[in-house]
This record gives C-alpha cells, sequence and structure tokens, in this order.
C-alpha cells in the first residue's frame, strides 16, 4: 500500500514520499525532498506541497477507514502556520482524526 501511495501523482508530481505507514492507516511519516520542481525562486518548498503532504492522508485516513464509505470528507478551509521555510528535506508525521461522532456530519 506504501508503494501505491507513493505513486499517487498529487504525492509523486510534488516529490512527496510516504516513509511509514502504520497498520489501519492511523498514522503515517512523509518527507518531501527540495527539489527544482517542487520549489519556488528563493530555495523554499510551495506552501501548497507542503499543506498536501498532511492534508491528502487525512482525508484518506477519515474517509475509508474511520467514518466508513456511508460519509463523505471534504475539505472547506484550511489554515498553515508555518514557522520558518521549509529547505531541504522536509518531514511530517501524520496521526488520524478523531473518530469521536461529534466529528461526523450529516449523510449525503
Amino acid at each position: 500500500m506504501r508503494l501505491r501511495l507513493n505513486l499517487y501523482a498529487p504525492f509523486l508530481g510534488a516529490g512527496i514520499r510516504v516513509k511509514r505507514l502504520a497498520p489501519g492507516w492511523k498514522e503515517v511519516d512523509v518527507e518531501m525532498k527540495a527539489r527544482w520542481w517542487n520549489a519556488n525562486y528563493v530555495g523554499t518548498h510551495y506552501g501548497g506541497s507542503l499543506y498536501s503532504m498532511t492534508r491528502t492522508r487525512s482525508l484518506w485516513s477519515c474517509s475509508f477507514e474511520n467514518l466508513g464509505q456511508d460519509y463523505i470528507v471534504w475539505d472547506k478551509s484550511a489554515t498553515i502556520r508555518f514557522k520558518r521555510p521549509g529547505r531541504g528535506t522536509v518531514t511530517a508525521p501524520v496521526s488520524a482524526c478523531p473518530t469521536s461522532k461529534s466529528t461526523k456530519s450529516s449523510k449525503l
């Protein structure tokens, strides 16, 4: 499954690699190395690529593993608070979303 995630087009295009995939998709470690195609003119990672490192995985986890196929998970907004510019290889440990009843929306 890790290989399939690494071949996912948005990850492949941005140079994002899944390094570790825990059972049940509860935790994932991802990394992205700075390359000419994923860095801006000052040599830092694009913010959208940094965001996609974390969000795509949590959407999959929430919808497929935790909520089931009766729900659709959709991003309505996002906030990123950068601590400093991403240079070189950036890593992100990502944990699954909470599965309490209050996080589930109405069925479509």
